[in-house]
């Protein structure tokens, strides 16, 4: 034993003067120890207008892109048999989903410089609804089960773009104005193999299991945003206000409202289904539409706030002036452009006139409640009416829509990396 723990003595002895010797270890200057230094061109006014162009450049590019993140329509669900009704004008009258969602969160990757002010997005979109039982339902043996009949498949990328001088994130004017470009391609398909149209009921779109597939659609965009001026909050007209202020009891925490503000987004684009990627039987029938014009506005209601605490006789603030969304507002507005259109039973099909608003237009209004400072979370409210249901194979179908439940976005929201750290006094 006493000559293992001799050998074993050695070998570490020996392992600590192999280190000690090894030029390894002082091959590098750690950059922790080394004394920091600034060039001295680096203030001078002769290179202070390139600091300051960096700066700019990395900071509009870095808003374009959280911005064109956030504007994104939300995800949303709706359901429970409570929460969503469709009213329908033609085609057969569902009962109210159990669950009625549409997944749209686009990863958001911020694009190359070379190419200018752009980011870039994949969209790993869907659309699915859980039916109710209903075994009166026309088609095949009827609903049961609670079936996710035929959802939509829509995966796509997306690429926005514009310039310095059409971007404005630090503007005298009061209102600044800013622009974009944009392209959206993604396929559209719902995973059924049954025949398009129905075997039994002739002339009528099989919605049981009938296949609906596009394989790209190409959707071409030129959108914008407007920054209202701030309003000042009135603090002292507020009597509620006052009585928070005044009740200091130690660990009352107050937040304190500076501005409100408003922001508005618009984007209007066409959209392309091209013939040639889409199911041949519907193309022949001419009865989905292939060219839409489509708009989108967005209003955006935030506020900034202060937070404090109190230690019984101060008001200690803890987080600086930070704004938050409150509501969202969109309006979303499309229309079938396409000369040639039908619908109805397509063995006799009904020619749909350009200005038919009841087969071609679709329009919704939504309105967002973020909760509290929740970044990712709100409750929704919808109303609307389609004459082209965007469900995939459902496209037929027409009716008046009614849902409410829960969102997902990236609402404009800071996070709490900007919290005052609280610091003991003694």
């Amino acid at each position: 034993m006493y000559k293992l723990k001799l050998l074993i003595l050695l070998l570490v002895s020996a392992y600590s003067l192999e280190a000690q010797e090894s030029p390894c270890l002082d091959c590098y200057d750690n950059p922790l120890d080394a004394t920091l230094s600034y060039p001295d061109p680096c203030g001078t006014p002769e290179y202070e207008k390139s600091i300051l162009t960096e700066i700019n450049s990395r900071n509009t590019h870095y808003d374009f892109h959280y911005t064109m993140r956030k504007i994104q329509n939300p995800s949303t669900i709706s359901g429970l048999g409570l929460t969503n009704y469709k009213w329908n004008v033609t085609g057969y009258q569902k009962k109210p989903f159990i669950l009625d969602g549409i997944l749209n969160m686009p990863i958001a990757i911020q694009g190359p410089r070379v190419l200018g002010i752009n980011t870039f997005h994949a969209i790993p979109k869907f659309k699915f609804r859980i039916f109710q039982n209903d075994e009166d339902f026309p088609y095949g043996n009827g609903d049961s089960s609670s079936p996710v009949r035929t959802p939509s498949a829509m995966p796509g990328m997306a690429w926005y773009w514009t310039k310095k001088s059409w971007w404005k994130i630090n503007s005298d004017d009061d209102n600044p104005k800013s622009k974009y470009l944009g392209i959206y391609a993604y396929h559209h398909s719902n995973g059924q193999d049954g025949p398009e149209l129905d075997t039994l009921r002739l002339g009528e779109i099989n919605t049981y299991n009938g296949n609906f597939g596009e394989q790209i659609i190409i959707e071409f965009i030129y959108g914008g945003q407007i920054k209202f001026t701030p309003e000042q909050y009135d603090f002292y007209g507020d009597e509620n206000e006052l009585k928070k202020v005044k009740s200091r009891k130690a660990g009352n925490v107050y937040s304190q409202y500076i501005t409100k503000r408003s922001e508005l987004y618009w984007k209007a684009s066409y959209e392309y289904h091209p013939g040639f990627l889409s199911n041949e039987v519907f193309k022949e029938l001419n009865t989905y539409g292939r060219h839409r014009l489509n708009f989108n506005l967005s209003y955006l209601q935030l506020r900034s706030v202060r937070d404090f605490i109190s230690d019984g006789q101060l008001w200690c603030q803890i987080a600086e002036e930070r704004s938050f969304e409150k509501f969202r507002h969109t309006l979303d507005f499309s229309y079938i452009i396409d000369s040639n259109y039908n619908r109805g039973n397509f063995t006799n099909p009904d020619e749909i006139s350009f200005i038919d608003i009841s087969k071609r237009l679709n329009i919704n209004y939504t309105i967002y409640r973020v909760i509290q400072r929740t970044q990712n979370f709100a409750l929704f409210a919808q109303i609307g009416y389609n004459g082209s249901d965007r469900y995939n194979i459902y496209f037929n179908d027409s009716y008046i829509n009614l849902r409410a439940g829960l969102a997902f976005a990236f609402f404009d929201q800071p996070n709490n990396s900007n919290l005052f750290s609280l610091i003991n006094p003694n």
